[in-house]
């Protein structure tokens, strides 16, 4: 017996929905999906770019407060300003060689260490070791954190020379064996706008 025809009509509205269902799920709903996903990154990106503008257009305010505030706190003088981290470690080893040498000690060595960016910043650095007395110890570290630029004394080992067990105490029994690591920090920016 053959189907009747409500029968069939039922079965092809039945499999045209189906089909429709099928279209909807399969094409439809992942495209749509992918639009409003495009459209909430598109809306993400000119917020985006607003905050940018807004900052942008700022900018001349922000550097005449940093200009104040490096005047009114002497932040410039804080910094070694210098073309470039080699120089300035150069420099930083100047003051030490003329520091140890006025407080009548001896430099043995002064290596530069591998400069670090912070920030808008570069850390230059030195490793150390000179022979001085006591007083003259005192002396180069006061005057190395003291002075400016400002120069941190990060690590500091100091050795008493000729101490042994059995000996006489030698005329150089003040004198001591000193290994620091000393850091600084570099301002490009400044140095250019003082050219």
């Amino acid at each position: 017996m053959a189907p009747s025809p409500v029968f069939r009509r039922a079965a092809a509205l039945a499999l045209l929905v189906l089909l429709a269902v099928v279209i909807w799920r399969v094409g439809a709903v992942p495209l749509y999906r992918a639009w409003y996903a495009d459209r909430e990154a598109v809306q993400e990106l000119r917020d985006a770019i607003a905050r940018l503008r807004g900052l942008v257009s700022g900018r001349p305010a922000y550097e005449r407060a940093l200009a104040e505030v490096r005047q009114a706190s002497g932040t410039a003088d804080a910094l070694m300003i210098s073309p470039s981290a080699t120089l300035a470690a150069a420099d930083l080893q100047q003051r030490v060689k003329a520091l140890v040498e006025g407080a009548g000690g001896s430099l043995v060595s002064v290596q530069p260490t591998e400069p670090l960016a912070v920030g808008p910043f570069t850390q230059v650095g030195l490793s150390v070791r000179m022979i001085v007395s006591t007083p003259s110890l005192q002396h180069v570290l006061h005057a190395l954190e003291t002075g400016a630029p400002v120069v941190v004394v990060e690590q500091l080992l100091v050795l008493a020379r000729g101490a042994r067990v059995g000996r006489r105490p030698a005329e150089s029994a003040d004198e001591l064996d000193v290994r620091l690591q000393l850091s600084g920090f570099v301002s490009a920016v400044l140095a250019q706008e003082q050219r």
